[in-house]
């Protein structure tokens, strides 16, 4: 990118270039064992550029960048010898280039945590919600401080060693930003709906989100009508009789608020073992919602 350019979509199209880098591209230039040797000519070990595809593409091309980013050195060397590569390397040596590859690094390092955390068969909805809040705050908080792998090329012209050409501050911050307003808005859509209404009321299934001790008597009497109105139908076909639910809710929360040290270790399944007797609709109710989330 040139150092007068404000264009975010220069910074996309040379991205281009970086996801072709890392996309086990240069394979049309020369083979992978010449490749293999030019690390080894310097000492390092070889990186191979990976593909960026599937439907687990955050991780793949997490690994690409990083592929690219930890083998620069040696693929700078390696494109050095070929001619027919100079265009390809003087976009690698481009400021610009390495300094957003190093902030997309950064950016899908917490996306990618996020997704492995979605894709976890036994997660609760409360905890898709406070990751996808952390995730969210932690990239806007990318727009006024950088994460640390582009900590480490701000105020520099070199990376790995290899001189970089300088680039344009202002169009790089407007890039990231860009980017990240976009990821946001998008999130946003996708998953908003998980901090409110039914999605919401379904934290209290997990007993990592009760307070301590039960200093609220009304705790999680809102989120428990809410789902009896939201299931009642299915919840009447269990044989749960829902005009108990609420006052059974209460003598269980009494019940394990005797000792609320067990909260952190305890199961719905040890609950309804202790419990079953005394209050069979209301765990009736949470088996029939376990049932459907899972389903």
């Amino acid at each position: 990118m040139s150092d007068s350019s404000t264009d975010s979509a220069v910074m996309e199209e040379e991205l281009v270039y970086v996801r072709w880098a890392t996309a086990g591209k240069m394979e049309s230039c020369v083979n992978r064992a010449n490749l293999r040797g030019s690390f080894e000519e310097i000492g390092m070990r070889h990186l191979m550029p990976t593909r960026i595809g599937g439907t687990r593409w955050v991780s793949h091309f997490l690994r690409a960048l990083e592929n690219f980013l930890k083998g620069y050195k040696g693929l700078v060397h390696h494109l050095e010898q070929k001619a027919k590569a100079r265009g390809f390397l003087h976009i690698m040596k481009d400021g610009a280039v390495i300094k957003f590859s190093c902030f997309l690094r950064d950016l899908l390092t917490q996306l990618s945590s996020l997704s492995l955390t979605m894709q976890r068969s036994s997660v609760t909805v409360a905890e898709v919600h406070d990751c996808l809040t952390s995730t969210m705050a932690l990239m806007l908080k990318y727009k006024s401080r950088p994460g640390p792998w582009l900590k480490t090329v701000l105020g520099t012209n070199q990376y790995e060693g290899v001189s970089l050409k300088p680039c344009d501050d202002h169009s790089l911050n407007q890039s990231k930003d860009h980017l990240i307003d976009l990821l946001a808005k998008t999130m946003d859509n996708r998953f908003g709906d998980v901090s409110h209404g039914i999605l919401r009321a379904m934290r209290i299934t997990n007993f990592q989100y009760w307070p301590e001790a039960d200093r609220n008597a009304d705790f999680g009497d809102s989120d428990v009508q809410e789902l009896i109105m939201h299931f009642e139908p299915v919840l009447l076909r269990a044989g749960v009789k829902v005009e108990e639910v609420l006052d059974q809710w209460t003598v269980l929360k009494a019940r394990l608020y005797q000792d609320p040290s067990v909260l952190k270790n305890i199961s719905w399944r040890e609950v309804n073992q202790q419990l079953g007797q005394d209050c069979p609709d209301i765990l009736g109710f949470w088996s029939s919602i376990d049932l459907i989330y899972n389903s």
